[in-house]
């Protein structure tokens, strides 16, 4: 009985360590001239930062991102920068590697105290500040969420086109775990978010997780009914998952928009032949 029971502790307790290292975690942050994230996925804790925005916090000309992999340790963080591509701008591994970076932690805030951005971003870039974290119930919270998850799908999509398709998901996963789905109605909001949720979603397809994929592409098509592609993602997914019906349904929305925007000719064959 004893060696049961030893067993049945061995294999909770490696449920347990591997249930903890799949978890996602999504933290937001703004400074008086920027914005953070720290997020937590399979275990890696990454920073994304933009500084050197205008008083609410929004990009300029003068603006930089910077990307970091983190350690949790005594009272923070400390990090090495990691690559990034944005629209804002871009760093290499070379231009990254020995750059160091450290954050403080106090309650409701973290302090970018120390970071060797010299090479990649402009001398009064202002990365070293207060960022004060934003709560999912505060006003400004959706801005935040919105203006992180398009540089970080950016950078994903960077990340895909190299063919590392693990890491360009797990980038964005901690932003698909967070939003929620009234959010995709508000225009301005859904215009930087549901492309982002729709490539993830589309991520998950192709790391065969397409049954994950469907709760996501379910609200982007419920938000956004004349978005194609969404369509044909969605089909794909419940045709993967042995929904062939509610996938013909779906097929035949996508070739009813494609045609009606007289791009017929790109619909792929699948989509048509699982119609019929």
């Amino acid at each position: 009985m004893k060696v049961v029971a030893k067993l049945l502790l061995l294999a909770f307790s490696l449920l347990f360590a591997s249930f903890s290292t799949a978890q996602t975690n999504l933290s937001l942050y703004i400074s008086s001239l920027g914005s953070a994230a720290i997020t937590q996925s399979d275990g890696k804790v990454s920073l994304l930062v933009l500084a050197g925005g205008n008083d609410q916090g929004e990009a300029t000309a003068g603006s930089c991102v910077i990307g970091a992999n983190l350690t949790k340790v005594e009272g923070g963080f400390n990090g090495t920068l990691s690559p990034i591509s944005t629209g804002i701008n871009s760093y290499n591994d070379e231009q990254a590697q020995g750059k160091k970076i450290s954050i403080d932690q106090r309650v409701g805030s973290i302090v970018i105290s120390d970071v060797d951005y010299i090479g990649i971003c402009s001398l009064d870039a202002s990365l070293i500040n207060i960022y004060k974290e934003v709560q999912r119930d505060d006003k400004g919270y959706k801005s935040v969420y919105a203006e992180m998850i398009n540089l970080a799908h950016e950078d994903s999509l960077f990340l895909y086109k190299k063919g590392m398709r693990s890491e360009a998901m797990a980038e964005l996963a901690p932003y698909a775990s967070y939003y929620q789905s009234n959010w995709l109605a508000d225009k301005k909001f859904a215009d930087a978010v549901i492309p982002a949720l729709n490539d993830y979603a589309y991520f998950l397809q192709e790391n065969n997780q397409a049954a994950d994929s469907i709760p996501i592409l379910n609200d982007i098509v419920g938000a956004a009914p004349k978005r194609a592609v969404a369509w044909l993602n969605l089909a794909d997914s419940n045709w993967a998952v042995g929904k062939q019906e509610e996938a013909k349904v779906q097929y035949k929305m996508y070739g009813d928009l494609m045609a009606k925007s007289n791009q017929k000719s790109k619909v792929p064959k699948r989509a048509v032949e699982r119609v019929n």
